[in-house]
């Protein structure tokens, strides 16, 4: 995570706990949803990590319901709103979302100034087919890690994807992760 966190000009994290990612509904009629990967850091700040390989079109507003859903269920009855702690999202994407050249886009609440509304919102998007035009400019921790990624994407072949998909994850990734003999969340909180 260090890695997205410099990047982005955040502070470094020193650890992180593995929390539960399963969001109960509220109602019956609610959405059940669970997340690829849920962290509490040092600092108490909650993030979300999705690895998402097709493009459903909705990949924005699922960013911000499952940052939503995980920013309110930090409070409970009789808490005050002081007790919030700041929530990120990080989406790792075999697909371009953001219409740029940035491998690594970086979305907070501000005003129409640039000042910062709350650092409680922070929205991380890496599109890893922009990656091999970053990586002949850059050498990173960013970089270095979706590099990584793409070893393990290429030592996989019975999990590689028609047009030359380069990323791993979500559910239907974790495969390849544990055929070089680690965990899904382990290599992910290299990031």
């Amino acid at each position: 995570m260090n890695g997205i966190f410099e990047d982005a000009g955040a502070p470094r994290v020193t650890s992180v706990q593995l929390l539960n990612p399963y969001i109960d509904k509220d109602a019956l009629t609610d959405k059940m949803s669970v997340l690829d990967i849920v962290a509490r850091t040092d600092q108490a700040i909650l993030i979300d990590i999705e690895i998402q390989i097709r493009n459903t079109g909705e990949m924005r507003e699922r960013s911000l319901y499952y940052w939503a859903k995980l920013y309110e269920g930090q409070l409970h009855e009789s808490d005050t709103y002081h007790t919030l702690r700041p929530t990120i999202a990080i989406n790792v994407l075999d697909f371009v979302e953001i219409p740029n050249d940035r491998v690594h886009n970086v979305f907070q609440l501000r005003n129409q100034d640039g000042a910062l509304f709350t650092d409680h919102l922070t929205l991380h998007f890496l599109e890893v087919p922009k990656f091999a035009q970053a990586m002949l400019h850059e050498q990173t921790a960013l970089i270095r890690w979706l590099a990584f990624l793409n070893v393990i994407a290429a030592h996989s072949p019975s999990q590689a994807k028609p047009g030359g998909g380069q990323v791993a994850g979500g559910r239907e990734g974790r495969p390849i992760f544990s055929s070089v003999g680690a965990s899904f969340s382990q290599i992910t909180l290299r990031i």
